[in-house]
């Protein structure tokens, strides 16, 4: 049998947890200022749709990452 293998996304670390939280908060950081050039325009704009739908997905997946590592937390304190 093959042993399994974990998944950052399912199964992260407290590391992997904070590193991946931090380049997610810099990349945030960093598109909001591209795409308003340093707060120059207005970040509500239609030709911006894109990058929202990229920075929404990336936000969930941030979420979902701290969620299971929450829920395995968990089950580690429990068992």
């Amino acid at each position: 049998m093959k042993p399994t293998q974990n998944n950052i996304l399912k199964h992260p670390s407290k590391k992997n947890l904070i590193i991946i939280t931090a380049v997610w908060l810099i990349s945030m950081v960093l598109l909001v200022l591209s795409m308003t050039d340093l707060f120059t325009e207005k970040p509500f704009q239609k030709s911006y749709l894109l990058m929202y739908f990229l920075m929404l997905s990336s936000t969930v997946s941030v979420i979902k990452m701290h969620m299971n590592y929450q829920r395995n937390k968990e089950r580690r304190i429990c068992a």
